[in-house]
């Protein structure tokens, strides 16, 4: 039942938001607090983290979007999905998470140039290999943690628009802040970074895969249904706007999910 969709969370409005609330503020001081230690630096590469997340889903709609246009000219059939949802995971999904980890990879090639003037200015002893291993550790916990800002501004627009589904975002948000707080949190910035755990990765997205798998998947049956039945005259919409329409969908999901997973690919393999 819980992979199918087939549950709903329920708990009072004015309950949601003050808890919501709450969760949002303890983010925003944690935060605040973070780039307050770091100084300019440290302001610095979490402007970056933030372009890494416009980058990733910029990338991960325009891969979809190319094949939703090209669907037509190739295939019979201008909406092959149709009689087999599963068929957008291949057609969609697949381009959605190259063109995320593309976008990503922009943003973590940026933050390693950010990191390692900083690293040459301030830490002057430190080795070419070793300096650019220490880098290449602190610009991945950098695009983990973009996660944590991405699903963040999630919560404060669906709090402030009383969204229902506004609980997906605080899971997506709350279950990653405290695997990576409980397991890889430095207490000091003089200590070096240590590359991320498989650990950390799993006890991230147990909860969050596990709470919204199944809406994700209802989604796109609802979408596909819903497109078959918006087109009432058949040829009177253009045989690629259905489409673009699920492409698009599947690269918002798919760059939202996937932030934390992608971080560990740059380096940590």
């Amino acid at each position: 039942l819980l992979l199918q969709g087939k549950y709903m969370v329920v708990y009072p409005q004015r309950l949601a938001t003050m808890f919501h609330n709450s969760i949002i503020f303890q983010s925003l001081l944690i935060w605040g607090t973070s780039l307050l230690m770091g100084g300019r630096p440290g302001l610095v590469s979490f402007g970056i983290s933030c372009l890494s997340i416009i980058l990733t889903l910029i990338f991960s709609i325009f891969l979809p979007v190319v094949v939703a246009f090209a669907l037509p000219h190739i295939c019979p059939f201008p909406v092959p999905f149709v009689g087999n949802p599963w068929l957008v995971i291949g057609l969609f999904g697949s381009p959605a998470l190259l063109g995320a980890f593309i976008g990503q990879h922009f943003g973590f090639i940026l933050l390693k140039r950010h990191i390692q003037e900083v690293h040459s200015r301030t830490k002057p002893g430190l080795t070419g290999n070793t300096m650019d291993y220490i880098v290449g550790l602190e610009a991945e916990r950098w695009i983990f943690k973009s996660g944590f800002v991405q699903w963040l501004i999630v919560l404060i627009l669906g709090t402030y628009l009383k969204v229902g589904a506004s609980y997906i975002a605080l899971i997506w948000l709350v279950s990653p802040a405290f695997a990576y707080g409980l397991m890889e949190a430095t207490l000091t910035p003089v200590r070096s970074p240590k590359q991320l755990k498989v650990f950390t990765l799993v006890l991230a997205l147990a909860v969050p895969v596990m709470s919204s798998a199944g809406l994700f998947i209802r989604l796109v049956d609802v979408m596909v249904g819903s497109i078959v039945r918006a087109d009432r005259n058949p040829g009177g919409l253009p045989d690629w706007l259905g489409n673009v329409v699920v492409a698009v969908a599947i690269a918002i999901v798919v760059s939202f999910t996937f932030v934390y997973l992608l971080s560990y690919v740059h380096i940590s393999g």
